[in-house]
């Protein structure tokens, strides 16, 4: 294909092109190779323009299940402050967390004008160890009133008489 090219490139009057001009001509005749476009063209955070494929890919979002309504505060997804109404309807509540965690993602990313997707995953990272933290402290704070009132809380709950 060099030859090819080499040929097509010589004058119509049979003169040779300078060796030094060879590379600059083939350089001009050959078709510039295209880019593929890039992922995400334009920031659509803060939006509900449609999200990016990266956002769309991320399948849970840890801070969101652990953290709550903490979570949703600060990343101003004000539908997760609907998780304080999921506490006093404990049963609810493992329902309630597992639709945070699906939706999560999506939720931050309109909610809010973020600089990038990797600006946008490193700020739930983030979350995801506060959320896993205050999931530590709600079990611990749980196991010590627990402990504190006598543990009689479970035998008055199946029917038992409690102490």
């Amino acid at each position: 294909m060099s030859e090819e090219l080499d040929s097509s490139l010589e004058p119509a009057s049979g003169e040779t092109l300078p060796e030094e001009a060879r590379p600059v001509a083939q350089f001009l005749a050959e078709p510039e190779a295209e880019e593929p476009p890039p992922i995400f063209e334009v920031n659509t955070s803060g939006t509900d323009e449609p999200l990016p494929p990266e956002i769309g890919r991320m399948p849970f979002n840890v801070g969101a299940f652990f953290g709550g309504f903490v979570w949703a505060l600060g990343n101003r997804a004000w539908v997760g402050v609907i998780d304080l109404l999921a506490y006093p309807l404990l049963p609810l509540m493992p329902v309630w967390r597992l639709l945070m965690a699906a939706r999560g993602s999506e939720w931050a990313w309109r909610a809010r004008k973020w600089d990038s997707v990797e600006h946008f995953r490193r700020v739930q990272r983030r979350w995801a160890w506060v959320g896993g933290l205050l999931f530590l402290a709600q079990i611990g704070l749980g196991l010590y009133f627990f402990v504190k009132t006598g543990s009689s809380i479970i035998p008055a709950a199946i029917g038992g008489g409690g102490g």
